[in-house]
């Protein structure tokens, strides 16, 4: 499958900034970026991924533990139908599942997913943070939402010392968004 750069634009962006925050940390998380894994009805490759580096017992070490898709063709639903096969599949052993969906006008939406339990062949979103680029260059993007991710959903254990769980400020999603929107087409 190929890639567009604006596809490549909205998940790397994303990656720096969520690396930043995890080097921070006292442990580190290992950065499996598309690395393919095998489910039980097919296999499959994020767009950005990272797993603990500590080994717990019953846990498969093939899951990451975070992970984004992102979209620029995809639609809602096909993002919807990936983290339905990153949450089920791995028996939630993936704790974050991301998606970073951009549209033809620019507007940027990143979302949390989870089982829905009421059915568990869906997802629902959770935390939703969406920006819309402003055509006026003198008028300010409009945010709105947040995207906060759980230290222990990420490193399997609870915080140390000055550990922090990670925050996608509107700073961040401006950056994100800038990154995709100079790659959009005119």
């Amino acid at each position: 499958m190929t890639t567009s750069d604006v596809h490549e634009a909205a998940h790397r962006a994303f990656s720096e900034i969520f690396s930043a925050w995890h080097r921070g940390q006292e442990s580190r998380l290992i950065p499996t970026g598309g690395a393919t894994v095998k489910g039980f009805t097919r296999k499959k490759h994020p767009d950005s991924s990272w797993k603990t580096s500590v080994h717990i017992p019953g846990r498969d070490m093939k899951w990451p533990t975070i992970l984004i898709e992102a979209g620029w063709s995809e639609s809602i639903a096909k993002l919807k139908q990936d983290t339905l096969f990153w949450l089920r599949e791995s028996e939630q052993q993936v704790k974050v599942a991301l998606t970073i969906q951009v549209t033809r006008r620019g507007s940027v939406t990143i979302q949390q997913w989870v089982l829905d339990e009421t059915a568990r062949s869906s997802v629902k979103p959770i935390q939703t943070m969406h920006i819309t680029r402003n055509r006026n260059p003198r008028s300010q993007p409009q945010i709105s939402g947040s995207i906060h991710v759980q230290f222990e959903d990420c490193f399997l254990r609870a915080k140390r010392g000055n550990e922090s769980d990670f925050d996608l400020s509107n700073e961040d999603l401006t950056e994100i968004a800038e990154a995709v929107w100079r790659c959009l087409p005119e």
